[in-house]
């Protein structure tokens, strides 16, 4: 790639790469189970598409997505794919869109070798791999989010008012897809605030395109604003602030770990001036943006909260990549895109150790190696155990705890030979359970869990754990 002009011919191939490489690392994670917040999407998929914008009743509906996820199921059944997996390929789709707009834009920031390292970097990424292989709404919200972002670039440039029709469109499936991606939106009129300072006109107009996204988050949630206020009641989050913010911000240095001693270089190589001076003190804010916006949260938030924002991380890293590559050529130049092709192949082998060392357990993790792709999560594995069992006439009943997924257990149960009535769990509609009849198994996540579940249900009964299960996340307690 030492030739200009071959160069030039391989930058625009970058995208194509960037949307291979998604589908190389998160294709073999399309045929998985589905997890919690899966299977509740897919109970909303038993109402008509067009009612499921007016049973908004949980945070997780996900609205826009799981109105695409309907039309793309009955899309699926029109052509006779009823395997469940085919359903993920809609989420990987939305993907690839993503990766491909994002690539364009870090072609443009930088240059082939400042895009080229970090695109490998996100798109091999465990965040990447979740969310576009999940029947959840955080993929599209990345890509709606980006998309009304380069919409607003266009308009602050260009003054084209298409642009701010397009910024309107995608801000409102943005935000109808996931409320609080109204905070992502707002970081990327930060990115643009330099532009804004130019002039009084050049303020106004960046001052009309926030106002758009407020309108559309109007349009989006006034036909169900009651409904609207009570999820927002729902104090849904994390463990802790510090466990958000070490989940989130520790998820992206270890990812883009090899790189940022290059960024680090290139902050201090750009040219010092009030325009770049500016743009330098947004980016910082971006960056610090999720750790203000979390102490709006009634609790800590969700790490995924904030992932729709990736696509501004990812753009502010290559252009600070683009100050290290500044002048340099040669072994310098092509040096951090080396480092990132080592540090992707290694990634796949890191990152399920890094996981638990970072975070203790892969359910205090939400982004890099969450428990749902996580090789502990094995419903299936756990289901054959039971389906055992009550074959064998030892398992009357089965007691799901609610921290171990019950709706993957409940989603195999439904199509194994065990009668669906053995399953006893704590419903948001039903109500907890009260008692446990004598001799039921019990599901959970640990031995903690276990002895929570003993003490409310005042269990006398000796219990031992399925030794099959103890390397896995679901762990099956047996009466002896």
């Amino acid at each position: 790639m030492g030739n200009p002009s071959e160069t030039i011919q391989w930058k625009k191939h970058v995208p194509l790469l960037g949307v291979l490489l998604l589908l190389f690392s998160a294709g073999p994670y399309v045929n998985r189970l589905p997890w919690f917040d899966e299977s509740l999407t897919m109970d909303w998929l038993l109402f008509p598409f067009y009612q499921i914008p007016f049973r908004y009743t949980i945070p997780n509906n996900h609205i826009f997505y799981t109105v695409c996820l309907s039309l793309w199921n009955s899309l699926l059944n029109v052509l006779n794919l009823h395997n469940f997996y085919f359903m993920r390929i809609l989420s990987l789709l939305f993907g690839a869109c993503a990766v491909w707009l994002i690539a364009r834009r870090l072609n443009r920031a930088g240059g082939i070798f400042a895009a080229l390292p970090v695109l490998l970097l996100f798109a091999a990424s465990g965040p990447m791999i979740l969310f576009s292989t999940a029947l959840r709404g955080y993929m599209p919200s990345m890509l709606f989010v980006f998309a009304a972002f380069l919409s607003a670039e266009s308009w602050m440039k260009q003054k084209k008012r298409k642009d701010l029709l397009f910024y309107f469109v995608f801000c409102y499936l943005s935000v109808l897809t996931i409320p609080t991606n109204i905070l992502s939106l707002g970081a990327g009129l930060l990115f643009l605030l330099p532009i804004g300072f130019r002039s009084r006109n050049e303020f106004f107009r960046l001052f009309r395109l926030g106002i758009l996204a407020l309108a559309a988050m109007l349009c989006a949630y006034l036909p169900i604003w009651q409904k609207f206020l009570n999820v927002a009641r729902i104090k849904e989050g994390w463990y802790s602030y510090p466990d958000f913010l070490w989940n989130y911000y520790g998820t992206f240095l270890f990812v883009f770990f090899p790189l940022l001693v290059f960024c680090m270089i290139g902050i201090f190589r750009l040219p010092l001036k009030k325009y770049l001076k500016w743009r330098m003190i947004c980016f910082a804010g971006i960056l610090v943006l999720p750790m203000l916006l979390g102490f709006l949260f009634q609790t800590a938030p969700f790490p995924r909260v904030f992932f729709p924002l990736t696509g501004l991380f990812v753009l502010i890293l290559s252009y600070t990549m683009s100050g290290y590559l500044r002048r340099r050529k040669g072994v310098l130049q092509k040096l951090p895109l080396l480092v990132s092709v080592i540090w992707m192949l290694a990634m796949p082998h890191l990152t399920p150790l890094a996981s638990v060392k970072m975070f203790q357990a892969h359910y205090k993790d939400d982004l890099l190696l969450p428990y749902p792709i996580s090789v502990s999560f094995r419903p299936h594995k756990v289901m054959q155990l039971i389906e055992s069992g009550y074959v064998q006439g030892r398992m009357p009943h089965l007691y799901v705890d609610f921290d171990a997924d019950p709706p993957s257990i409940s989603f195999l149960l439904l199509r194994s030979n065990v009668p669906f009535e053995v399953l006893l769990r704590d419903h948001p509609r039903k109500g907890p359970v009260q008692n446990l009849p004598p001799g039921t198994w019990i599901v959970c996540r640990d031995e903690e869990n276990f002895n929570k579940v003993r003490k409310r249900f005042q269990l006398q009964e000796n219990y031992r754990m399925l030794e099959e299960t103890s390397g896995l996340y679901q762990k099956i307690y047996v009466p002896e």
